[in-house]
């Protein structure tokens, strides 16, 4: 299977975060955090919810930038550093996202999405068995989270083990729905497209 960076590192942000499209809600949050920030540069809560506003708008310098300075201001924010983690995955800065997932879980050693964002990051950096342990740790602090099962699948699919990699998907979908939409459109799964049985359950 040909590796993309590109494109395994945007189904793996697809398994950590969704991505919004601009509504109402989102630009008037966007605009009165960023008030929020002028006014007072140091409020690290605001400067947070600014960045990840920005994140989901896919404004990821930007997101990276106010991220950054939350961490700074709030160094002990597990949410902070999971989020800049996120951010810098999705900048193409592999080694600086792995270093603040790793900080939000030394932080809050039971935060699911921070796991789940290291074996993004991990698997992005073709650390496939790296990736997998971190996945089944995800999935033991939060047994209600659909992105390590996906990324389990993606890593079972690259380790060219169909069986195992249908199984997790089958649970991911079980998990969230939606997840069927992210198996038919991402081509880390193109692999399984000849398996009977992912043709069942995704199409």
């Amino acid at each position: 299977m040909t590796w993309v960076l590109g494109a395994t590192a945007v189904a793996c942000l697809a398994g950590v975060w969704n991505l919004t499209r601009p509504s109402k809600g989102v630009e008037r949050a966007h605009a009165h955090f960023q008030g929020q920030v002028k006014k007072n540069p140091q409020d690290a809560s605001s400067r947070l919810e600014l960045g990840k506003l920005k994140l989901s708008r896919g404004e990821i310098t930007g997101a990276v930038s106010d991220l950054q300075i939350a961490c700074e201001l709030a160094p002990k924010s597990a949410v902070a550093h999971h989020h800049l983690g996120l951010a810098l995955l999705a900048s193409g800065n592999l080694p600086g996202s792995i270093v603040h997932f790793e900080k939000a879980i030394e932080l809050q050693p039971y935060f699911g999405e921070a796991y789940a964002g290291l074996g993004a990051a991990l698997e992005a950096k073709k650390d496939l068995h790296g990736a997998m342990s971190v996945y089944t740790k995800a999935i033991k602090s939060d047994r209600s989270a659909s992105s390590p099962h996906m990324g389990i699948a993606r890593v079972q699919c690259h380790l060219n083990d169909p069986k195992a990699a249908i199984q997790a998907l089958k649970e991911a979908i079980r998990l969230d729905p939606a997840r069927r939409f992210e198996a038919k459109e991402t081509p880390d799964f193109d692999a399984l497209l000849g398996e009977a049985e992912f043709r069942r359950i995704v199409f």
